[in-house]
């Protein structure tokens, strides 16, 4: 309901604005005569359009570096416009906010956490992994971010379990020089995510 108010809103004053120029043409006709009229007409039209472009102007430069707090002032039908954009901005923002706090505390949970957790995209590679994961596997997140696991880890048996993806087997694996340790998804969990 809200977004047709909006738009009659726009098409209302639209309207509004076309028939204010037709009624001064209509007006302008008889007192100056048809060539001062459609001059009137064609003069009103320019304003209106030139009014419309320096609008989208606007809009077209906050487009190319957007930031909430540097959305143009509209005037006429672009206020309401521009009005809707700063809202919806805003609501991004705390959105993001908001996600950016629950990934912040998954993220502590996770490092918490006594056993390892690795977390991989679709293509295995690591999107994040708790300390116990980083000294099982012997990797650094914040170097290793966005590698695939099966670089850094490349035991055969490692290799096979990710191939198989049965996450509750069990699998002898060593890393990086380590010794070779049983790992088990209850003690080293993978986490998949989609791409």
């Amino acid at each position: 309901m809200a977004k047709r108010t909006a738009s009659a809103v726009v098409w209302t004053r639209s309207a509004l604005a076309l028939g204010a120029l037709l009624v001064i043409g209509l007006v302008a006709w008889p007192v100056a005569g048809p060539a001062w009229a459609l001059l009137f007409a064609a003069i009103g039209l320019g304003l209106l359009l030139l009014h419309h472009l320096r609008n989208v102007a606007a809009l077209l430069d906050w487009l190319s570096d957007p930031s909430p707090g540097t959305i143009p002032d509209g005037s006429g039908v672009w206020e309401r416009v521009f009005s809707a954009l700063y809202k919806q901005t805003r609501l991004a923002g705390q959105q993001q906010f908001k996600l950016a706090t629950l990934l912040a505390r998954f993220r502590s949970a996770g490092q918490a956490m006594p056993d390892g957790v690795l977390v991989l995209d679709a293509e295995n590679r690591i999107e994040w992994a708790n300390s116990t994961a980083e000294r099982f596997f012997s990797i650094d997140t914040d170097q290793d971010q966005g590698q695939p696991i099966a670089n850094l880890v490349r035991h055969p048996d490692f290799l096979d379990f990710l191939e198989r993806e049965q996450w509750g087997d069990p699998i002898r694996c060593g890393s990086r020089g380590r010794k070779k340790s049983r790992c088990r998804s209850a003690s080293c969990p993978m986490v998949r995510t989609s791409a």
